[in-house]
């Protein structure tokens, strides 16, 4: 009898061991499918590179909704946060995203003064047989500076890029050292130019996250010149270029958002590229979002990356809690608080304006 009791109660106990062991299988289940937003087809063999990138997002980042980009990065500007990312300190070649570091450099030339937007510079030979996409320049053409910008950041031109780059540096090689210089002061670590324009060349890398710190660095630091990068169209010789960045012909006014930036990119090796900054309205006020992919196969698929992800980042930002924004308030908005004495009350209405507007 007492062996037949025993044998019951490693049963029950069996039997109980197993429901446990079920109920936490199907509440894992539950957990991965509420995380993981992707699609089902889009699970199973990438689950290993899904979970990589979640383990690499910085602290309070989401996970991207499913991209086909190789390399992304999602930034809230105004806050400085990260958003989301994917693949995002991994070098690449940027393509023609490298001409936003070229008009940085322009941009603080003309702040020092040894250039104006006015200036005449002559176009060399080697200039004007830059392959790929061009401004239309012909050697010995003397277009103006401020010309030369909007044929390198509107129509993307490579011969603008080597223009400019000449005109600046004596010489491309020595104008892309004085870039890499330059970048790796501002912290983008990645940074390595060997051209101004983009075009293949050994070595030519940096990583998204450098990309979207550089677009928010040119929107920081040179926001009357930020609306060369938002200027949909250039004409030069009678002939109009349109620019490619898709971001710009987006309608984003259901989010209360505008685009308004920043540059595109494509060579064989690099696929199709876009960095994009968006302008979205909330009730704290505007927030500015900037948006970075790389390695995308097709000029539809950067389309419609970008328009999924800069409408992700507008929703993320107006979601967000406005609490962060009392801080930041005028000191002419903060309620008067005059205290006749000292005491207990005091105290506590200094320890809330502490915790309010960080006094």
């Amino acid at each position: 009898m007492g062996r037949l009791f025993g044998r019951y109660w490693v049963a029950c106990g069996a039997v109980m061991m197993l429901s446990a062991v079920i109920a936490m299988s199907s509440a894992s289940a539950q957990q991965l499918t509420r995380l993981d937003p992707r699609p089902e087809k889009a699970r199973g063999a990438g689950e290993a590179i899904w979970a990589a990138n979640k383990r690499a997002l910085p602290k309070g980042a989401k996970m991207l909704p499913v991209t086909r980009a190789r390399n992304a990065i999602v930034i809230d500007i105004t806050s400085n946060r990260v958003l989301g990312v994917k693949a995002p300190s991994r070098a690449i070649p940027p393509a023609s995203m490298t001409k936003m570091m070229t008009a940085l450099m322009v941009f603080e030339a003309l702040d020092r003064g040894e250039v104006r937007l006015s200036d005449r510079v002559r176009v060399s030979k080697k200039a004007a047989r830059a392959p790929g996409s061009t401004f239309g320049l012909r050697a010995q053409d003397r277009p103006t500076v401020k010309q030369l910008l909007r044929g390198l950041i509107t129509a993307s031109g490579n011969d603008a890029a080597i223009a400019l780059a000449e005109a600046l540096g004596g010489s491309e090689d020595a104008f892309a050292a004085k870039m890499t210089a330059r970048a790796r002061r501002l912290g983008f670590k990645s940074a390595q130019f060997r051209n101004a324009s983009g075009l293949p060349a050994a070595g030519h890398r940096i990583s998204v996250r450098d990309l979207a710190k550089l677009a928010a660095y040119l929107v920081a630091r040179h926001p009357k010149r930020f609306h060369f990068f938002g200027e949909r169209s250039v004409r030069y010789r009678g002939v109009r270029r349109r620019n490619r960045n898709p971001a710009l012909f987006l309608d984003l006014s259901d989010l209360k958002a505008r685009a308004d930036g920043v540059k595109t990119g494509y060579t064989s090796v690099a696929g199709y590229c876009v960095a994009a900054t968006a302008v979205v309205s909330t009730r704290a006020g505007r927030r500015r979002v900037v948006v970075v992919l790389a390695g995308l196969r097709t000029v539809g698929q950067r389309r419609r990356e970008t328009r999924k992800l800069l409408r992700w980042a507008a929703r993320q930002v107006r979601r967000q809690p406005h609490r962060a924004r009392i801080s930041a308030a005028p000191r002419r908005e903060r309620p008067v608080m005059r205290l006749r004495k000292a005491g207990p009350g005091a105290d506590a209405v200094r320890r809330w304006r502490r915790r309010a507007f960080g006094e």
